[in-house]
């Protein structure tokens, strides 16, 4: 039995690639391959804990949600496990040939299997590979920037060292909260933390605090797309499939919460009578394979051909290079919530992230993440590379320095560049959709 799942994202690119010389795979034919075992494309986002099994669903004891009740799986084999409960288990990226496998042997398996390109250097990687990744706009500088979230210290460089040593960093903050030179523009960077930044990779348009944005205004504007107008409360409320909801008072990442198992019609009852409970899916939300299929992919393909028609590609936020991008299911994302359910103060680290409301309304306060902010605020949770929540409430009373807000009605789209500080609150039931592109994700 495993001790825990590896997110193979790097073979999915690669069945990726093969499929589209064939006729690529369908969402649900990836769903259906997964179960069979063949591969597996989604990260678990809970580890196994050191006895074998995965932590199971919770809910309180009040509730009518159904619980996966995952304590005696871990003695089954694949074949063993009901039906019900192998969905749930590649739901969290598991396939047969992982789970059947000996504990002894993970480790075996995952060498001979699976490798990080984004553990090796430019330089390293083959001619074929390097082209495609030039295709995707990285570059051999911004390739080799140290990751401090898994590049080992001993493994650096000495000219990284002491370009990392100049900017602030040691052995023993390694991997921790930045030095203060990141708080800095790239214009108040002295000339030793600037050459540092330039020897590490950086640019000026890729340093991490921009300059102060004095114009910041949140690009709002009207957007059609009509293969998605369809999808309302009345359409979801139709479809007996199940899906994953949160707590949608809470001031912490979605990460953190307790998820509750039910049904889509079922909460969208519950949402119509006032429950708080919020539907939340993006990123790699392992859940977001129950719904893929109806839901997922046409999110996909009808907002990346509104996109590329749209107002952004002229203002140059949506790129040429974006339309060549593979799209996968980290990149969709859809929210169902009632009457004052809320996503907190957060931001995230995508290169592009668009927000479209089909129905209800939504208030959206902002704050820029820029040198007049820099260390103000801290991140009190984050998923790695991807966001960062403070857990501050910036939903009620006076608003913030430097904040924005705006209201979305239905048919709305909004931009929000990237690591800006936001949170939304649904003014009344609501149903958007959404997608994030970040360049990092195809550094696999």
């Amino acid at each position: 039995m495993p001790t825990f799942m590896f997110a193979a994202k790097v073979l999915a690119l690669l069945l990726w690639q093969t499929a589209s010389s064939k006729g690529t795979f369908s969402l649900a034919e990836e769903f259906t391959l997964a179960e069979e075992g063949i591969f597996g494309i989604h990260l678990c986002s809970h580890a196994k804990e050191a006895n074998g099994t995965c932590p199971a669903v919770r809910s309180n004891e009040e509730s009518n949600f159904e619980l996966i009740e995952e304590e005696d799986d871990d003695e089954l084999e694949w074949d063993d496990l009901t039906h019900e409960h192998r969905l749930h288990y590649v739901s969290l990226g598991w396939t047969r040939e992982e789970w059947d496998l000996p504990a002894e042997d993970d480790d075996d398996f995952l060498q001979e299997h699976y490798y990080d390109e984004g553990a090796l250097a430019w330089n390293e990687l083959s001619p074929e590979r390097q082209s495609y990744y030039r295709s995707l706009g990285w570059t051999s500088e911004m390739w080799n920037i140290p990751d401090e979230s898994w590049c080992l210290w001993k493994d650096l460089s000495e000219e990284q060292l002491h370009a990392l040593k100049a900017l602030g960093w040691s052995e023993e903050r390694w991997g921790g909260e930045n030095p203060d030179a990141y708080n800095k523009s790239w214009k108040n960077l002295t000339l030793e933390e600037k050459n540092a930044a330039i020897t590490l990779g950086y640019k000026e348009d890729t340093w991490h605090t921009k300059a102060a944005m004095h114009d910041f205004a949140p690009i709002v504007f009207p957007l059609s797309i009509p293969g998605l107008e369809s999808m309302t409360l009345d359409y979801l409320e139709t479809l007996d499939v199940t899906v994953f909801v949160v707590d949608g008072t809470a001031q912490v990442d979605d990460e953190d919460l307790d998820h509750f198992e039910t049904s889509m019609s079922e909460y969208i009852k519950m949402l119509r009578a006032g429950s708080k409970l919020y539907l939340k899916y993006e990123d790699h939300d392992p859940v977001k394979a129950h719904i893929s299929s109806l839901i997922g992919s046409k999110i996909i393909v009808h907002m990346m051909d509104a996109l590329s028609k749209s107002p952004l590609r002229e203002m140059g936020y949506y790129l040429d290079k974006y339309d060549t991008f593979p799209i996968f299911e980290d990149n969709y994302s859809f929210f169902v919530g009632g009457t004052n359910t809320s996503t907190p103060m957060h931001y995230d680290e995508d290169d592009f992230n668009f927000l479209w409301l089909l129905e209800g309304r939504k208030r959206v306060v902002l704050i820029p993440n820029d040198e007049r902010n820099a260390g103000n605020y801290k991140c009190v949770s984050d998923f790695v590379g991807h966001s960062c929540w403070t857990g501050i409430d910036i939903l009620t009373g006076p608003l913030p320095e430097f904040a924005v807000e705006v209201e979305l009605g239905p048919g709305d789209g909004l931009f929000i560049p990237g690591k800006t500080w936001h949170a939304v609150m649904n003014l009344e039931p609501s149903v958007a959709y959404g997608l994030r592109i970040e360049t990092s994700q195809y550094k696999l």
